[in-house]
């Protein structure tokens, strides 16, 4: 409880990513960046995570000169920046248009297979769900109503709320 966010290790990404709109791609990056005390191993963090999601050439740029897809690719490398040990995906794909939505959903799946640790995604969409979810659990109205592996819960939901959403 008494812990800043730095300590935490905890990313979190919004729906509309949270971005600071007067800041660059690289400043938004670099804020991510934590409190690493050497100033090189922080900046060789920084480029790394923005040449491996395509933003060094954006590095100048403001999020109102972004697209949708830029603009949570940079949300999604501030918050890898800073090595989170669980990230937090509070409907990451809800924003974009279902072109840009599928584009970026496969994107999202190599980043969290590649992210090695705890990943929750919040979805209301169940084809969503579906494709990048390993287990899930069904909630309504602030309970679990349902929990197991994609398969478990889509073969057998157990309630009708589950059955419903799956």
């Amino acid at each position: 409880i008494n812990l800043t966010p730095q300590q935490r290790r905890t990313g979190l990404m919004f729906q509309n990513y949270a971005l600071f709109p007067n800041m660059t791609v690289l400043q938004n990056i670099r804020a991510g960046a934590g409190r690493e005390p050497d100033k090189k191993k922080r900046e060789a963090a920084v480029a790394a995570v923005m040449d491996s999601f395509g933003l060094t050439p954006l590095a100048n740029h403001l999020p109102s000169q972004l697209s949708g897809g830029q603009q949570q690719r940079t949300a999604l490398a501030r918050i890898l920046v800073s090595n989170p040990r669980i990230l937090l995906l509070d409907e990451p794909f809800s924003a974009l248009d279902n072109h840009l939505r599928f584009r970026l959903e496969q994107e999202v799946r190599q980043i969290i297979a590649e992210f090695g640790k705890t990943v929750l995604l919040v979805s209301h969409d169940r084809d969503e769900v579906f494709r990048l979810a390993d287990s899930i659990a069904v909630v309504s109205n602030g309970t679990i109503d349902a929990f197991g592996t994609k398969a478990e819960v889509f073969r057998n939901p157990q309630t009708r709320m589950s059955a419903m959403l799956t």
